[in-house]
């Protein structure tokens, strides 16, 4: 919390968090108690998929909408500038269509603005293609050199 309440007050307008980081609820209070605009932020956050291989099951549908839910209520605000799926790691290209699936009805609902992926390779946003889905942007990617 102090660390993005310095970040904003040193001009910083754009944070990037995540489910996964257990930090949301303190990013927002930050932002309330910064009494900076909320119109003058991007906030990111990310859906964590679960990973069954680490023995935490791929979240669902229903699931992936009430996380993101719940994101948006700890953050606070109206929505969620960019929500992106932290990684490819649901277990399975059908949780990981069902994950993405949620996430456009997630945008429809207007919980968030833009949708996008994050640690995805080639083959995972080919599967997202060869369902018909609408595809992320190349601006709601996020991409590391070793992924």
């Amino acid at each position: 919390e102090a660390a993005v309440g310095a970040a904003l007050e040193a001009g910083y307008r754009h944070i990037d968090t995540a489910q996964g980081y257990d930090n949301e609820a303190s990013v927002g209070r930050a932002i309330v108690r910064s009494g900076v605009a909320r119109s003058e932020l991007f906030l990111t956050t990310k859906l964590w998929p679960g990973n069954p291989q680490w023995g935490m099951p791929a979240k669902t549908y229903d699931e992936t909408v009430a996380a993101c839910k719940q994101s948006l209520a700890n953050l606070g605000g109206d929505s969620i500038d960019l929500y992106l799926i932290h990684a490819p790691m649901a277990g399975s290209a059908e949780a990981r269509l069902a994950q993405w699936k949620a996430l456009v009805e997630c945008k429809a609902q207007g919980l968030c603005k833009s949708i996008g992926v994050s640690n995805y390779g080639i083959a995972h946003l080919k599967e997202i293609e060869a369902a018909g889905l609408p595809m992320p942007a190349a601006n709601q990617l996020e991409l590391h050199p070793l992924t």
